[in-house]
């Protein structure tokens, strides 16, 4: 997988009190563009496609009737003759419109990428890498598991991506039909009709004159409190011992 290169672009200082360019932007604003550098605001982002790490000149954009100068130093006096503002550098544009000027200094900057893994149970569905800062996109997978209905990632994806993360898919049991049939017996707990898989049967005591209560059973298969309900129907059945005398 490629990287991707992702820079930041800060506005440092405006001279003059003359209007700055038309279009010019509030400092909380923060412009978004793919292959060019738009001189507009004092704070704005620039995503580069793919394996690209630098902003070519010809694609600095200015106002229309303005200007502008590149140099690579603070007191421009050494203007920047190259085709390419490299990743990793300064520059500072000199921007002149009629009688007003704007001073930029700009910090061309690659973002650290962090590693994003998404798990379905212990299984590992897709590796990213991808930028900080930035929103982590929908993986574009549907994990499946047996008897559970998928309900998304354990973390928000909309939010931006700080680190190193792990990201599990969350499961939601279906629904499994419980028919209890107390076989003469009487009980005083409310015997639920159906439960999630996954869920833990409930603890229920049952009573019959004459009879020792042994318990709850689906065919040979005793059900416990602490038993798990699995992927199947179940008809769960008292069974009952005769005391004697």
């Amino acid at each position: 997988m490629k990287k991707k290169a992702l820079f930041t672009i800060f506005i440092a200082l405006a001279l003059f009190a003359g209007a700055f360019f038309g279009g010019c932007t509030p400092n909380s604003t923060r412009l978004y563009s793919v292959g060019s550098v738009e001189i507009k605001g004092y704070d704005a982002e620039i995503e580069l496609q793919d394996g690209e790490y630098t902003v070519p000149v010809s694609s600095v954009k200015v106002s229309e009737g303005a200007t502008y100068e590149i140099f690579t130093d603070r007191e421009y006096k050494n203007p920047f003759n190259g085709a390419d503002l490299g990743c990793g550098n300064t520059y500072y544009i000199r921007v002149k419109k009629g009688d007003s000027f704007s001073l930029y200094t700009i910090f061309i900057r690659l973002h650290p990428e962090a590693l994003v893994v998404f798990y379905n149970e212990r299984e590992r569905l897709l590796t990213l890498e991808l930028p900080t800062g930035e929103p982590i996109p929908d993986p574009g997978i549907t994990p499946t598991r047996k008897g559970y209905t998928f309900a998304g990632w354990s973390r928000d994806l909309s939010l931006p991506l700080e680190h190193n993360e792990e990201i599990k898919a969350l499961w939601v049991g279906n629904l499994r039909s419980i028919t209890w049939d107390l076989a003469g017996g009487v009980t005083d707990y409310d015997l639920p009709s159906a439960l999630r898989v996954g869920d833990n049967f409930p603890y229920a005591d049952a009573t019959r004159e004459g009879y020792v209560f042994k318990g709850w059973y689906c065919g040979s298969e005793r059900i416990l409190p602490r038993d798990t309900v699995k992927d199947k129907d179940y008809v769960i059945v008292a069974k009952w011992e005769e005391k004697q005398n």
